[in-house]
């Protein structure tokens, strides 16, 4: 019957996750520490991430920080984010290469407050061995834990005190790193991803 057939297909409905390779031979440096972000800037969640972000915490930032460094990158950005001028703020616009961006600094941020869907992007940086501090709407759909794989900050003080942590402890940071690693080896490896969606079909193909 139709409801029998239905059935059956919704059974074997199987989620298969977006695959990324984790570069075990990337070293978080954080003797010199630089803040960055990258995405496509004319995605109105980022748009409006960046603008809380330079408006309610940069400025704390670079005051508690004087020598922190931001880059922006990503492509489309919008005229307000070309123009606006920060200290230590370098707006870079579209790169040729968002995992040598990525690479160039210790800190990835990712104060998203809406939008859905994994965001790439942060898995990349946490498999770059990047310290990623983000929003709890960043890591949806993403198994990570507040200060076991990343920095959870919602709040400007949050930002601050993730800032002041990392200087304080840095033997601590590479540990988060490397649990971030681990846990995108285990989630998020093509191989097992790839297996796993060929033992679907085989059993699909079976039925």
């Amino acid at each position: 019957s139709l409801h029998h057939a239905i059935t059956v297909a919704f059974q074997n409905i199987e989620t298969i996750g977006f695959g990324i390779d984790v570069n075990s031979e990337t070293e978080l440096q954080i003797s010199e520490l630089s803040i960055g972000f990258i995405g496509a800037l004319n995605w109105l969640p980022n748009d409006e991430a960046l603008k809380w972000f330079l408006d309610s915490v940069w400025p704390k930032l670079s005051e508690k920080h004087p020598d922190l460094v931001f880059e922006i990158a990503g492509r489309e950005c919008p005229k307000w984010l070309r123009n606006f001028s920060g200290q230590n703020l370098n707006v870079i616009g579209e790169v040729d290469c968002s995992k040598d961006f990525i690479l160039k600094h210790p800190i990835f941020i990712a104060p998203i407050k809406s939008g859905s869907g994994i965001k790439i992007k942060v898995l990349e940086a946490l498999a770059l061995g990047r310290l990623v501090i983000c929003s709890s709407k960043a890591i949806e759909g993403i198994p990570a834990k507040h200060m076991k794989h990343l920095i959870i900050a919602n709040t400007a003080s949050e930002y601050v005190d993730a800032i002041q942590f990392i200087n304080d402890d840095p033997t601590k940071i590479s540990l988060i790193t490397r649990n971030a690693q681990d846990l995108i080896s285990q989630h998020f490896n093509p191989l097992k991803l790839s297996k796993k969606l060929s033992e679907n079909f085989h059993q699909l193909i079976s039925e």
